[in-house]
């Protein structure tokens, strides 16, 4: 169910460039050089994905001669478990980025700077802790795991967005920008109890967990063995919940060179209505992560995609939950907010090119993340402009960039906060799972 929808993350490597017509949506205070207009679901898509772990923590290369497969998995033993567990972290992050603009337009009056925009949003976010790796890895080496910080959620939803931005004197510029929220979809699982421990040749298990989840027309799939949860059943659909959230920003000009800006982004919140709830408080036994084949090739036949398959049914009759059908109540969910700060140089004997930093912190409970970014921007000539940046953040170190190219009808820019310099023949990063790639065309109103 987690897998419904994948945090929608506006390009950050774009603050500083000031071409890009949606630098609004980091800061509503930005005016555009132009008014425009997006080609309809092209003007801003942006994908991506964030971890602070990777493929390349999971996946070993054989040492078996023999295998005709390349690959096997850290569950192998030819892998050794310290080999495997030093490079798992205490908490494991994986987040899915969608971001697609519908439509979008800006244009400039004698009052100031004006957007109307149409998204859709979407975020997913899973935490899984180092205990559950070395209860996979490890087994009957020790007696009892807690894997408690086992958690994820995600949601989606469609946002109606209306900005304005003005100049109040020669040094600042304010905006705000109003959203309505329609909620698509809406899930979380998490634990506050989930152990395992050793009893005779099976695994007890403690859980107390909750899943709900927000879907319109939407129902719980049963398996037919246990009863317990194995997916979602959506029938019609239709809009889940309502909700609404206001961006508030400020650009100052300190000095002829130094410009200080800030935002805060999604200060709201959603109602959720039509809840599926299900609960885990319950003991059981467990057998073990036993289907997953470590010699693919030579013993078992099953291919790696075979041997995840396997994992993610044993994680299921781990992590099962019941159906609670006590009476559905509405709940209420502030959105993840964002705090962005900026700090802007511009060389004072050559104004094409300036510096800038940018620190952004995403308010999320237990998924809250930051970044700091260090940007260089050039804007040779008029029709085209570039930026190249460096980002520490709680996922890790990051090199990215945009190009933004404009010769006066149409605008069509293409950026990166986090450029894989590695990736499988399926487009997925193999150190890190920190890539993401944002495109879009629009026209220019002037």
């Amino acid at each position: 169910m987690i897998s419904l929808s994948a945090i929608a993350q506006d390009l950050k490597s774009s603050y500083f460039v000031k071409s890009d017509n949606y630098r609004h949506d980091l800061n509503p205070a930005f005016m555009g050089e132009s008014g425009y207009v997006s080609f309809p679901v092209l003007g801003n898509i942006n994908v991506g994905t964030q971890g602070n772990i990777g493929l390349n923590d999971f996946l070993y290369k054989t040492n078996d001669a023999s295998s005709k497969y390349k690959l096997t998995t850290f569950m192998s033993p030819d892998v050794s478990r310290d080999e495997f567990l030093s490079k798992i972290k205490e908490k494991n992050r994986i987040n899915a980025n969608i971001g697609i603009s519908l439509f979008s337009f800006g244009v400039t009056t004698k009052h100031g700077y004006n957007t109307f925009e149409l998204n859709i949003k979407s975020t997913t976010q899973t935490i899984l802790p180092y205990e559950l790796f070395d209860f996979m890895k490890t087994g009957i080496g020790k007696g009892t795991y807690n894997l408690k910080n086992l958690s994820a959620r995600s949601k989606s939803y469609v946002e109606l967005a209306i900005g304005h931005s003005r100049h109040i004197n020669s040094r600042l510029d304010i905006g705000v920008k109003l959203k309505v929220i329609a909620g698509g979809a809406n899930a979380e699982a998490k634990f506050d109890t989930l152990q395992a421990t050793l009893t005779g040749d099976k695994w007890q298990i403690r859980s107390k967990g909750t899943l709900n989840v927000n879907i319109g027309g939407a129902s719980f799939k049963k398996d037919e063995d246990g009863g317990w949860v194995n997916g979602v059943d959506i029938n019609k659909g239709g809009v889940a919940g309502w909700g609404g959230a206001i961006d508030l920003g400020a650009v100052y000009k300190l000095t002829k060179d130094i410009t200080l800006s800030g935002s805060l982004l999604d200060l709201g919140m959603i109602k959720w209505t039509k809840t599926l709830k299900a609960s885990s408080e319950d003991t059981f036994t467990f057998d073990g992560f036993n289907n997953i084949a470590v010699y693919p090739g030579k013993n078992d036949p099953n291919k790696i995609s075979e041997q995840w398959k396997n994992t993610r049914d044993d994680l299921k009759k781990l992590t099962h939950f019941y159906e609670d059908k006590t009476a559905s109540q509405d709940q209420t969910e502030m959105l993840n907010a964002t705090l962005n700060l900026g700090a802007e140089y511009t060389l004072p004997n050559y104004h094409k090119m300036s510096f800038g930093l940018l620190s952004s912190t995403q308010f999320a409970g237990k998924y809250t993340s930051t970044t700091a970014m260090l940007s260089a921007n050039i804007r040779p000539i008029k029709l085209i402009e570039a930026s190249v940046n460096c980002s520490y953040s709680t996922y890790g170190t990051c090199i990215g960039g945009m190009l933004s190219f404009h010769p006066g009808v149409f605008t069509l820019f293409i950026g990166t906060d986090c450029l894989a310099t590695k990736i499988t023949p399926q487009y997925v990063p193999v150190k890190h799972a920190n890539v993401n790639c944002c495109v879009g065309l629009n026209f220019a109103i002037y």
